[in-house]
């Protein structure tokens, strides 16, 4: 009998241990949901810490850090980042030309500009720095300079060896050598992450983005299974009718035929369009619609409502503010006008009425 109460504890004592874990575990996956506590003990944190400056690391002395340093030059390069981001739009349409040399003259004289520009930016910041190898340790010179080495070896390198082997005929389509020259190209876009370190509104939407990735991913998960769910009911439904052969043909066409449309609306008919061309652009088309269409325009919509929301909170604490002091100001007056008239009535010699 003692024996059975003893295994009775022990096993009570097991679930018990069991829902304990259980509950912590279910309140990680809760602050992992929800993580605006999180959020805010990682700021507060961040905040008491010293702030990161690759100035710290500059020389006290000599002309690099004195340009390095002057807020001119950060300007002057934000708006030759801006600039390049256009150009490679024009770049993209006006020029068919895979190697440089074959290029218009105002096409070889825009990337030759962009080249020495960044050239000089990255020399003049790696100068600037009193040790050089604190440079490398520098998240955004490192970048930075791995695009400013792409940009020479595309403007310069690649056509100054082209030209010394000879290469004057036009190269083949589909050879490696053009396809890491595009690949270079695309590679270019990646510079537009530097207007991020200039407007500091667009960094805060984007760790707001990474910090919401988890929950996103989780409705999407949830989306996804429900979307999968409908397609293979659907499939099995209309197997064998117009209907199916038209929408349901197999479960890919049916999540496609139920995916789109619930959440792209009219867009729908734009990815399939690209898709029908060519099928390998509907994972782009998709993810580009979600970012945009979806994510963009939704957190959009909630900085309107949280900006309205709270310009009318302001304005209502003033229309508040001002009826108190108009009725303050009010009784004032009335106040000093029953003052006033008592005194009048004392200085006639008559006895004010109680």
């Amino acid at each position: 009998m003692a024996a059975e109460k003893l295994r009775m504890e022990k096993k009570r004592k097991r679930r018990a241990a069991s829902a304990k874990e259980d509950t912590k575990q279910q309140q990680t996956r809760a602050a992992n949901f929800t993580p605006i506590d999180k959020l805010k003990a990682k700021a507060t944190a961040a905040a008491m810490k010293k702030q990161y400056n690759v100035m710290d690391y500059y020389k006290d002395e000599g002309w690099a850090q004195q340009i390095a340093r002057h807020p001119i030059f950060d300007n002057v390069t934000i708006l030759v980042v801006m600039a390049n981001s256009i150009w490679l739009g024009i770049d993209t349409d006006l020029n068919t030309e895979p190697i440089l040399f074959h290029a218009h003259p105002a096409i070889i004289a825009g990337e030759n500009f962009f080249c020495t520009y960044f050239t000089f930016e990255i020399l003049v910041r790696f100068l600037a720095f009193q040790r050089k190898w604190k440079a490398l340790k520098d998240p955004w010179f490192t970048f930075d300079l791995f695009l400013a080495l792409l940009i020479i070896v595309e403007t310069w390198v690649t056509p100054t060896v082209l030209l010394m082997a000879g290469g004057s005929s036009e190269l083949p389509e589909g050879t490696v050598l053009l396809r890491l020259i595009r690949l270079v190209r695309l590679v270019r876009l990646t510079r537009l992450t530097r207007l991020l370190r200039s407007f500091p509104e667009l960094m805060i939407i984007v760790k707001g983005l990474a910090f919401a990735a988890r929950s996103v991913c989780v409705f999407s998960l949830l989306w996804a299974i429900i979307t999968y769910a409908f397609a293979i009911i659907l499939r099995q439904l209309t197997d064998g009718t117009s209907i199916g052969t038209t929408f349901f043909k197999t479960v890919p066409e049916s999540i496609n035929t139920l995916l789109l449309p619930a959440v792209f609306g009219a867009n729908a008919e734009v990815i399939n369009s690209i898709s029908a061309g060519n099928p390998g652009l509907w994972p782009l088309m998709v993810f580009f619609m979600a970012l945009v269409s979806v994510t963009i325009m939704y957190m959009l919509l909630g900085v309107l409502v949280d900006v309205i929301g709270a310009v009318a909170s302001t304005e209502k604490q003033k229309i508040e503010i001002t009826y108190i002091v108009g009725r303050w100001v009010f009784a004032a007056y009335a106040g000093l006008w029953e003052v006033a008239s008592l005194l009048k009535r004392l200085h006639r010699g008559k006895a004010p009425e109680m």
